[in-house]
């Protein structure tokens, strides 16, 4: 029958299929399928293969334009980077000028001269040579220490001395003297100056740290920190008396 449809067979050999067939149910059954599968057929229409022409616009683009543009986009993300961190840079300058107090936290003298006040705040007993004669607490601490505490400062109208105690700064012993002024409690603590990490070679200088003021200098062989919650005027005042030596 497939060479029936295709038109393959003489007439006499296409009259004796037509007689097998009609004389034959399975084969009529057989040629009814293929007649449907024909027209089916009929209707399904290819689509024609592209052209040439769109198969040159298919293309991917040359390579040194595909070339360019990864270079572009490189280049783009190097500009970003170099922006953002010339930024961040721009950002800590100005963060040093502009607030110079900043890296307090990495000053090892700052950090012990405020714990200690804060120490002498909350201590049950932080006087343990009570007076107000600088010459009559001091003798009473130079026994318990490895070196004379110098202090100029022996308190005045405003800044009265109330006595002193022995304290522990870093790895040594030191002086401290404490002093009300008003409701504020201000600590003067003297200790031994070799060996510890002096900003600008002792020279005076003020912090703030955890809302207490500092000042901290180096007269020779001994170190100085002056801390309160008085204003920074008020702490280099009492810090030039101490120095007066």
């Amino acid at each position: 029958m497939m060479e029936a449809r295709r038109g393959r067979l003489t007439s006499i050999a296409r009259a004796d299929l037509d007689g097998h067939v009609k004389a034959c149910d399975a084969c009529k059954h057989e040629e009814a399928i293929d007649s449907v599968l024909d027209v089916a057929l009929s209707k399904l229409t290819a689509e024609p293969p592209p052209s040439t022409g769109a198969l040159k616009d298919a293309r991917l683009p040359p390579l040194h334009t595909r070339l360019d543009a990864a270079h572009a986009g490189v280049r783009a993300s190097v500009r970003r980077r170099m922006f953002w961190g010339l930024f961040g840079l721009t950002v800590l300058g100005l963060a040093v000028v502009l607030f110079p107090r900043g890296y307090v936290e990495a000053d090892p003298l700052v950090r012990e001269a405020v714990n200690d006040h804060v120490r002498l705040l909350t201590a049950k007993a932080p006087v343990e040579a009570a007076g107000d004669s600088l010459d009559k607490v001091t003798r009473e601490l130079v026994g318990r220490l490895d070196f004379a505490p110098a202090n100029g400062f022996g308190g005045d109208a405003e800044t009265k001395l109330i006595g002193a105690s022995v304290a522990y700064f870093i790895d040594r012993n030191a002086a401290a003297f404490i002093y009300q002024h008003e409701t504020h409690t201000v600590t003067v603590l003297v200790f031994r100056a070799d060996g510890l990490p002096w900003r600008g070679n002792g020279s005076r200088y003020a912090v703030t740290k955890q809302g207490y003021r500092a000042v901290l200098f180096r007269h020779a062989d001994l170190g100085y920190a002056i801390v309160s919650e008085l204003p920074e005027a008020a702490l280099i005042s009492i810090a030039a008396k101490v120095d007066s030596l």
